[in-house]
């Protein structure tokens, strides 16, 4: 049984088209799996993919149907397990997948066997190409060269300050004007009298 994500190798076992609740016409495909067990030996499980069709996935579509056998070009011959599909063992790409809250195994792609282990080889001369460059470094490695010494920024020097203006003058104090001073108003002259206010002796 499929417990874990991985690539297995896999063959369609039947299939027919089934529409979504979106409307989507999708290709519902069972798939006799290839399970390893854990002492060497091979299991088998089967696990059935949705494969959408739409004017966007079609390209995508198409080359899976080409990889699993079918080689017409009318849709409608892949209903009811018709068109082939089951000629040809494919490599299915399982991983988890969340629905409704809930962690699921699902096939994610539909792959060549191998494909994901394909290596592309360099072009000769692009290989001799990068092992010149890279000589180099190798050999600098080896001597034990010292790191380039990384450039210290320059500190950017401190912008002169403007000359400050001078403080303007004080004026000079001003020496109030004296004041006159005014003469005390002379004592009333005392009447003489008539000498009858003289007391006797």
């Amino acid at each position: 049984m499929i417990q874990e994500p991985g690539k297995y190798s896999a063959r369609a076992i039947k299939w027919s088209w089934s529409e979504a609740k979106t409307g989507t016409m999708q290709l519902a495909i069972e798939f006799a799996v290839k399970v390893p067990m854990g002492d060497g030996s091979e299991g088998a499980d089967t696990i059935t993919h949705y494969l959408p069709v739409t004017e966007k996935t079609i390209e995508r579509a198409t080359k899976t149907f080409r990889l699993m056998g079918y080689v017409g070009d009318s849709l409608e011959e892949l209903d009811n397990s018709g068109g082939n599909l089951d000629a040809n063992e494919v490599e299915l790409d399982v991983q988890w997948d969340e629905y409704n809250g809930e962690s699921r195994l699902k096939v994610k792609w539909i792959n060549e066997p191998g494909a994901g282990f394909a290596i592309k080889a360099p072009e000769a001369s692009a290989l001799r190409g990068f092992a010149e460059r890279m000589k180099g470094a190798m050999r600098a490695v080896d001597a034990g060269a010292p790191k380039a010494a990384v450039p210290v920024a320059t500190p950017k020097p401190a912008l002169a300050k403007p000359p400050q203006r001078a403080a303007a003058p004080t004026p000079p104090a001003q020496t109030p004007w004296p004041v006159a001073r005014q003469a005390k108003p002379a004592a009333p002259e005392q009447d003489a009298g008539t000498g009858d206010d003289i007391p006797p002796f």
